[in-house]
Order: structure tokens, then sequence, then C-alpha cells
């Protein structure tokens, strides 16, 4: 064996070694969530999800529906307070975390306001904060907010 063919198996070695070492490494933990709430206020806005025996079972936010022109708006049935409006949406059964520790639901705001549509999605950092995003919308009345550091609190 010459110079540059025991270099060239050297490379390929450690390549195969390098290769097969991040392939079998362990994933990250996956997190069960504390029961209670992670909340977070931004401006005049706020939100929060809740949860229950390492669920979500519901997501709540105040927040400021806009139309498609930008122009403040309010879904039929719901009352705003200061330029802020608060919607609660809850899935149909408590939802997991996935194996990468995040979640998402498309719920109802509730029986009475039928047409008014919310969409929940998010990832739990640790067993104290999470980022959450929370969007609430009737035809062209609708509102967005994402918490970025939305952290634990006892008991909701």
């Amino acid at each position: 064996m010459n110079r540059s063919s025991i270099v060239r198996f050297a490379a390929v070695f450690a390549g195969l070694s390098l290769a097969l070492g991040l392939s079998t490494a362990t994933a990250s933990a996956k997190i069960k969530p504390r029961d209670g709430a992670y909340y977070q206020k931004v401006g005049k806005q706020d939100g929060y999800i809740i949860t229950d025996a390492g669920k979500i079972v519901g997501a709540s936010a105040n927040m400021k529906f806009r139309d498609r022109s930008g122009r403040a708006c309010t879904p039929d049935g719901l009352y705003t307070y200061d330029g802020v409006t608060g919607a609660f949406s809850t899935p149909k059964r408590a939802i997991a975390t996935n194996s990468r520790n995040r979640f998402s639901f498309r719920g109802s705001v509730s029986s009475s306001f039928p047409k008014l549509r919310s969409a929940v999605s998010g990832r739990f950092i640790n067993r104290n904060r999470a980022i959450i995003t929370i969007k609430v919308w009737q035809g062209g009345c609708k509102a967005s907010l994402t918490l970025r550091k939305a952290t634990f609190t006892a008991g909701g």
C-alpha cells in the first residue's frame, strides 16, 4: 500500500465512523407539559394555552382583529374592549405533543359562533417554556398572535 491509499482509507473510515455516530445519536427527550397554563402578555394582547394531564385542552387569546384592508374589526358575536377582542378555543379532544414536542389543532371557538375558526400550534422548549401561535378568523376579519416566551403559570 502506498501513502495515498492509506490516506484515502483513513478518510473513508473517518467519514463512515462520523456518519454512523451521527445517525445513531439519541433524540432529545420528549417533554411532558406541566398542568396549568403557559402565558405571555405582548403589549395590550395576551394569550395562553391550558394543559391537563400532560395534554393541551384549550387556548385563549385577547387579540387585535384586522380586516383585509388593515382596519380594526370585530367578529360577529364577540366583544371588543380597548381595541382587543377575546376568544377561547378548544380542541375536540385533548392534544398530546408529538416526538418533537410540537402540537397543533384546529378548533371551533364556540358552538354559539359556528363561523368563527381557530388554529393553535406551538412547541415546548422545556417544562417551563413554550412557543405558541394562535390564529382566529371569521371571513375577512382575522387575528394572529405569536407568543415566543410563554412561561408556565401554576393553576392558570
